[in-house]
């Protein structure tokens, strides 16, 4: 299993439901169209501070989303990143991400999981 995690910060001067309509009814769907035949999982997850700001962290979150596109292996991976490569995809895909993120502060990353089980004793 290969899964990229992408942290994702919106574009300046738009709102985080502004960010989150576009990114659902727009920009997913062209992650859909680009990569959804090679990917298992596509998951978006909208981050906000913690209502009682329990760590004193007074501040906006760095990121805005959490995405995760899960391949259930290496060439479908490959294969995937082929097709965002051909050309008129970069340029399609770049528009579109220019319209919604602020592309110098998101992060591209390849992640290994380690799960803990836990639970009441």
């Amino acid at each position: 299993m290969i899964k990229v995690i992408g942290l994702m910060k919106r574009r300046e001067g738009m709102s985080t439901q502004e960010f989150r309509d576009y990114y659902e009814n727009h920009h997913r769907l062209l992650g859909e169209q680009f990569v959804g035949q090679f990917a298992c999982k596509y998951v978006r997850k909208y981050l906000s501070p913690m209502a009682d700001d329990t760590y004193g962290l007074e501040r906006e979150p760095a990121f805005d989303c959490v995405m995760e596109l899960w391949y259930p292996s290496q060439s479908a991976y490959d294969a995937a990143m082929a097709v965002l490569a051909e050309p008129e995809n970069v340029k399609i895909n770049g528009e579109d991400m220019e319209r919604l993120f602020n592309l110098e502060l998101c992060e591209f990353l390849i992640a290994e999981e380690c799960e803990s089980v836990v639970g009441s004793a």
